[in-house]
């Protein structure tokens, strides 16, 4: 069996830890006949698509984290509401070089009261939405999890009811201590609709 997800672990403050489950056998095989998606096999790979995302600007795969379900699924829905039962974690190239450039520059960053995004927090998004430390439900289909760890980290979702999915809109990092006020975000501005309408055709095979 190919190997699927496993739990990361990337030096997160110690919190009750929730373990997104893995795909099945007959999961991977339906998913290997499209070449834009992958399954997350350990943190290197993922170190490795988020690499190939930056630098490639044509570049469209998504990759599967895993699962969430059983008591991350009820955690999630007792905070905010949502039922996220059985939704797909994925990061999706063309977010990831969007979130790079809102913010992945230091000089910009600073005068936010922030520090630039980096690849290893981008990697540490599974923890944050495992082990998140505050969650608030937007307007429009979206989450912000939100995890202190090298800074606050506040990672934006976006949810998408048809296939399932939970994905990495954007994300900052705030500096501990900053009285800087956190970047407003407006996902409508961000294109969101456009993702989610993309967004449904992805995993029409599940």
């Amino acid at each position: 069996m190919p190997e699927s997800i496993v739990v990361f672990k990337s030096g997160l403050a110690e919190a009750a830890c929730f373990a997104l489950e893995s795909y099945t056998q007959h999961e991977i095989e339906n998913l290997s006949g499209n070449s834009n998606i992958e399954i997350a096999k350990n943190k290197e790979h993922v170190r490795g698509f988020i690499e190939e995302a930056k630098a490639n600007n044509k570049r469209q795969k998504k990759i599967l984290l895993g699962k969430i379900n059983g008591d991350l699924a009820q955690k999630i829905q007792d905070d905010t509401s949502v039922n996220l039962n059985g939704y797909h974690l994925e990061l999706r190239a063309d977010e990831i070089r969007h979130l790079f450039k809102q913010h992945g520059n230091e000089k910009t960053e600073v005068l936010r009261g922030q520090r630039a995004v980096i690849i290893d927090d981008v990697i540490s998004f599974a923890d944050i939405v495992q082990n998140y430390d505050q969650i608030k439900k937007n307007a429009d289909s979206s989450l912000t999890f939100v995890k202190t760890a090298d800074g606050i980290i506040n990672a934006v979702t976006l949810y998408a009811t048809r296939n399932k999915s939970l994905s990495l809109k954007t994300m900052w990092v705030n500096r501990k201590g900053s009285q800087t006020h956190s970047p407003t975000h407006n996902t409508q501005n961000d294109s969101v609709m456009s993702r989610a309408d993309n967004a449904q055709k992805d995993l029409a095979s599940y």
